[in-house]
């Protein structure tokens, strides 16, 4: 959720004209947020691949791997199925608002 909020404002400075500070404008932001955005994934999968292998060895040696608590992933799927039907929820209510125009889609499809 901080990502697509960044995100956003970042989508907002894009549209502003180049100044003082920025005298090229303000798309190099938008390159920023996509390398940062890609560091942190990298990481969180970097991370998640050395705690595997991790827990694998050690498996391997003979020690006794702690059991799984399920119960905190079914309270994260309930959560992130309603977050995501909310957010369905209001990209339909802006499709039908906009008179079934997508003004992303427009902006992609021009020369």
């Amino acid at each position: 959720m901080g990502s697509s909020l960044i995100a956003s404002r970042i989508s907002r400075n894009v549209l502003r004209p180049p100044d003082r500070a920025w005298p090229y404008g303000y798309e190099g932001q938008e390159a920023l947020y996509v390398l940062f955005r890609s560091l942190v994934l990298l990481g969180v999968i970097g991370f998640g691949v050395g705690s595997a292998c991790s827990t694998f060895i050690d498996w391997w040696r003979g020690s006794s791997i702690t059991p799984l608590h399920l119960e905190p992933v079914a309270l994260y799927t309930a959560l992130m199925t309603a977050l995501c039907g909310l957010l369905a929820w209001r990209h339909r209510r802006d499709w039908r608002r906009t008179g079934n125009v997508s003004l992303l889609l427009l902006t992609e499809r021009s020369p």
